[in-house]
């Protein structure tokens, strides 16, 4: 599937580090994380995306699926998307940095295919659409696959077309593989 011509302008690598303790603080040296601006998760502040972004930070918006992989995952997807957005103008919605992540995925190794990755982004992409401002607000809006992304598996991870960057977990915490993930369009 090609990327939209409107996608392409906004496709860019974003990179979030969500380490522990000291490393957390790293993130704010990555500039695509809110153009200069350190990045918040909705990990760390609940609430509605409406109430994050204040001070030049970047709102993100984290959906997944649970432990157990069943047909609802779909279903829960939409409704943590929705909940979320909830009261947001289009021009907000394409503002907030989506990132889905597998829970199972979560400091097990594991990781979704590159291609199952692109079809629940793609879902999320859709519902998007339909429900929070047309195609081409969705097309605008960053989403992210984080889900033991590792410089093993970055490079396919991103060929894929609505994948728009990643979520680093625990291989933030190494320096040499975090640089290896965020330099892998040089190394390839």
């Amino acid at each position: 599937m090609p990327v939209s011509p409107a996608r392409d302008a906004h496709r860019v690598l974003t990179v979030a580090a969500l380490g522990v303790g000291a490393r957390a603080a790293d993130q704010r040296s990555f500039p695509a994380c809110g153009q200069g601006a350190p990045c918040e998760s909705s990990r760390r502040r609940r609430g509605p995306a409406r109430d994050l972004g204040r001070a030049g930070t970047a709102s993100f918006v984290e959906v997944g699926d649970g432990r157990d992989l069943d047909a609802g995952q779909s279903a829960r997807r939409a409704r943590e998307l929705d909940a979320a957005l909830a009261g947001l103008k289009p021009d907000q919605v394409e503002k907030v940095v989506i990132a889905y992540e597998p829970v199972w995925a979560i400091g097990t190794g594991k990781t979704a295919t590159p291609e199952d990755a692109q079809e629940v982004i793609d879902a999320i992409r859709d519902r998007l659409g339909k429900a929070h401002g047309g195609r081409a607000v969705a097309d605008r809006t960053r989403i992210l696959y984080g889900g033991s992304v590792k410089a093993s598996n970055i490079a396919a991870i991103m060929e894929q077309p609505d994948i728009d960057g990643a979520l680093v977990g625990g291989a933030s915490l190494d320096a040499d593989e975090f640089a290896r993930i965020c330099r892998f369009a040089e190394l390839t």
